[in-house]
């Protein structure tokens, strides 16, 4: 690692070097830094999807390559919590109906 030059990523993360008035390491002893380039330039703004077809998560992510008859819970954007399914919550609210012990896992 050269700690002289300066680098990024373009990607969600960015990697920035410290830099001080020295040229040395940051006060905590790391020569790196992260921090979300998108948050810093605002350009990803959190965002939940409700599906009321669970079909439907593969249209949210144009560059996903997922299979259109993978399970919901199988995508990324339901992995992320991105995207939230109507049958989630109706699955959880009849097992908490049912078995209201079951409430206590949830908490």
């Amino acid at each position: 690692l050269n700690r002289d030059s300066e680098f990024q990523f373009d990607d969600t993360l960015g990697f920035y070097p410290i830099r001080q008035k020295g040229g040395g390491i940051s006060p905590l002893g790391s020569p790196l830094s992260l921090q979300k380039k998108g948050a810093r330039f605002g350009t990803n703004v959190p965002m939940i999807t409700e599906l009321v077809n669970d079909s439907n998560v593969q249209f949210l992510d144009q560059d996903d390559d997922d299979d259109p008859d993978t399970e919901l819970y199988l995508t990324q954007p339901f992995a992320c919590g991105t995207a939230f399914a109507i049958s989630v919550l109706d699955s959880l609210m009849s097992t908490v109906n049912f078995r209201s012990q079951s409430f206590i896992r949830f908490e």
